[in-house]
């Protein structure tokens, strides 16, 4: 009798947790469909609602992956929406699961987003700190989108410190890049970065010519 008392229980644990993981990538899903069906700010704000209460769950079940990718996205919306500090929180939680699990591409994603935040609080030091490292992770991964983004994100730093050769040679290494990829609205914002640094060294007409 007890062996099959054992069996009930656990079938009862095992049935809850199909339930909480059912309700968990439907909140994931609601909130993916809000996000990028609507755009607007109640639909956004939604959407951060939808993902909040799937992170209760997905907590609760384990799920490491699907909360790395869950705070990475409230780390997006709080970023969109000007909330800096929250936005750092969630991607700085997201970074050490994303590490535990060995996913190195989310963990680029994660580093190369925190970088964007600082450079809009414009603490360009720590923007290359993480860019950089995003950088790394991108190439071993052999991810040439998100190192031709972190590249041309480098390079326009640079230009904001002055520092100018810098600024071309990581423009000119993410041009090819974005070529490859067919990605012309990357190649479009790097060339006309780099026209912006000739500009500033006073070479008008290569500045012209980007």
């Amino acid at each position: 009798a007890s062996r099959n008392l054992q069996i009930i229980v656990q079938q009862g644990e095992s049935s809850q947790r199909d339930a909480t993981e059912a309700e968990a990538l439907k909140l994931m899903e609601e909130g993916l469909r809000l996000l990028f069906d609507r755009g607007s700010k109640e639909s956004i704000l939604a959407a951060r609602k939808k993902f909040e209460a799937a992170l209760i769950l997905l907590e609760k079940l384990g799920y490491k992956k699907e909360q790395a990718f869950t705070l990475f996205n409230i780390g997006k919306i709080d970023s969109n929406l000007g909330e800096n500090q929250k936005a750092l929180q969630y991607y700085n939680q997201a970074l050490p699961l994303f590490r535990s699990i060995k996913d190195k591409a989310g963990e680029a994603s994660a580093l190369n987003n925190i970088g964007g935040v600082y450079w809009i609080l414009g603490e360009y030091q720590k923007v290359l700190q993480y860019s950089n490292r995003a950088l790394s992770l991108f190439s071993a991964v052999g991810d040439s989108s998100g190192k031709a983004l972190t590249l041309s994100n480098i390079g326009q730093v640079y230009s904001d410190l002055g520092e100018y050769q810098k600024a071309l040679q990581h423009s000119n290494q993410a041009l090819p890049l974005f070529r490859a990829l067919g990605n012309k609205k990357g190649e479009a914002v790097t060339l006309d970065n780099i026209g912006q640094v000739y500009s500033d060294l006073g070479e008008y007409q290569k500045a012209l010519q980007h």
